[in-house]
């Protein structure tokens, strides 16, 4: 009785361990697909002004060669 008693606890505790490891998990694994999300925007923007800035530059270097 005893040790049916301690195995059915053990088995409990076991199950709360998984169950808040996995809720754990589950918000971590969301933070990070945020996270990818957020570096995907951030470099397209990044990218976009690069070009921008490139432009920009050949511009002024066409203006400049002109005068």
């Amino acid at each position: 009785w005893f040790q049916n008693r301690r195995t059915r606890w053990k088995t409990k505790q076991l199950e709360r361990d998984y169950n808040l490891l996995k809720d754990n998990y589950d918000v971590l694994k969301r933070n990070y697909h945020k996270l990818q999300q957020e570096k995907e925007s951030i470099t397209k923007e990044v990218t976009e002004l690069l070009m921008l800035l490139s432009v920009n530059f050949r511009m002024r270097q066409n203006s400049r060669s002109i005068s």
